[in-house]
C-alpha cells in the first residue's frame, strides 16, 4: 500500500497573538512552530497501516523553508520519502490553493491512500482534506477513528466519530482519502538525538510552488480574510452571587425564575 500523508506546520501559541496593522493577519514573529496535532495522528496511522499490511509512507508539506522541520520529524518517525512544495516568501494563499498544489504533486506518484489531519490548529477549517479528495477524484471519509484494510476487495473499513458519542462505519474502495481525528492512536515518540541524525543524513525532495500551479486556476485563491478581531464579551452586566452554598443556590434559583427559565 502506497500512502501519502499531508503535514502542516502550525504556530505554538502560548499567549494571544497581536493582530497586524492590516487587520487581516496575526503577528507570529518569534513564535515557535511544530507539527499540527491532527497531522501527527495521521502520520502515526499511516505508519501503523504500512507496518501491518505492507507498503511505504511518503510525506508532503507546503510552505517556506522552515516547514522542513516537520518533514524531518516525519522521516525520523518512519516515513520513507519527503516532498517539500517550496512557496515564495510572503505568499498569501487559501486552503483551495494549498489543496490544488498538493493534488498536482501527489498525482505524479502512485498512491493508494492519502491521509490528512481532520483540521489544523491555526485555522480550524478542516477544508484541505475534503478539497484534496475532490481534486484527486477519490472518495473520502472525515473524522476517522479506526481503519482496517480488506485486501480481498482492496477496500478500507473505517469508523467515523459523530456527535454525542455516535459512530458510523463505512467501506471505501481504494484509492481513497481519510481525514484523521485525534485519539485514533498514540503518536510515537521521536527522540531529539534521532531527529538530529535525520536532519544530517535524510534527503527531502523540493518542488517549486510556482512551477507546480502558477498560471492555473488552482493558483487563484477563492476566499480572503476580510477582518481579524477578538471577541470580548460584555461583562459589565455580570452579577457575582456571594454567600454560603445554600444562599448562592437560593439566589440562582430566584434569578432563573425571574428570567422565565424555571
Amino acid at each position: 500500500m502506497e500512502i501519502f500523508v499531508c503535514l502542516r506546520q502550525t504556530a505554538i501559541l502560548k499567549e494571544e497573538p497581536k493582530i497586524q496593522p492590516d487587520g487581516k493577519t496575526l503577528d507570529l514573529s518569534g513564535v515557535n512552530r511544530h507539527l499540527n496535532e491532527w497531522d501527527a495522528y495521521a502520520l502515526e496511522e499511516a505508519l501503523l497501516l504500512a507496518q501491518k499490511y505492507g507498503g511505504n509512507v511518503s510525506i508532503i508539506s507546503l510552505g517556506p523553508p522552515e516547514v522542513e522541520e516537520v518533514l524531518f520529524y516525519g522521516l525520523a518517525a518512519g516515513a520513507k520519502e519527503a516532498i517539500h512544495i517550496l512557496t515564495p516568501e510572503g505568499l498569501e494563499i487559501d486552503n483551495w490553493v494549498i489543496a490544488n498544489a498538493l493534488a498536482q504533486e501527489i498525482k505524479k506518484h502512485p498512491f493508494d491512500l492519502v491521509l490528512t489531519g481532520a483540521q489544523a490548529e491555526d485555522d480550524g477549517c478542516g477544508e484541505v482534506g475534503a478539497t484534496l479528495a475532490h481534486l484527486l477524484g477519490i472518495p473520502h471519509a472525515s473524522l476517522v477513528m479506526g481503519v482496517v484494510y480488506e485486501p480481498e476487495t482492496n477496500s478500507l473499513k473505517v469508523d467515523r466519530e459523530l456527535e454525542e458519542g455516535y459512530m458510523d462505519a463505512l467501506r471505501l474502495r481504494l484509492p481513497a482519502l481519510l481525514t484523521v481525528q485525534t485519539g485514533i492512536n498514540q503518536p510515537r515518540y521521536v527522540s531529539s538525538m534521532r531527529l538530529r541524525r535525520f536532519k544530517k543524513s535524510a534527503t527531502i525532495s523540493r518542488v517549486s510552488f510556482d512551477d507546480l500551479i502558477s498560471g492555473t486556476e488552482g493558483f487563484l485563491p477563492k476566499k480572503e480574510i476580510v477582518k481579524l478581531y477578538t471577541y470580548r464579551p460584555d461583562v459589565s452586566k455580570a452579577k457575582i452571587l456571594e454567600g454560603s452554598p445554600e444562599a448562592v443556590a437560593e439566589q440562582l434559583i430566584g434569578q432563573l425564575i425571574s428570567k422565565g427559565v424555571l
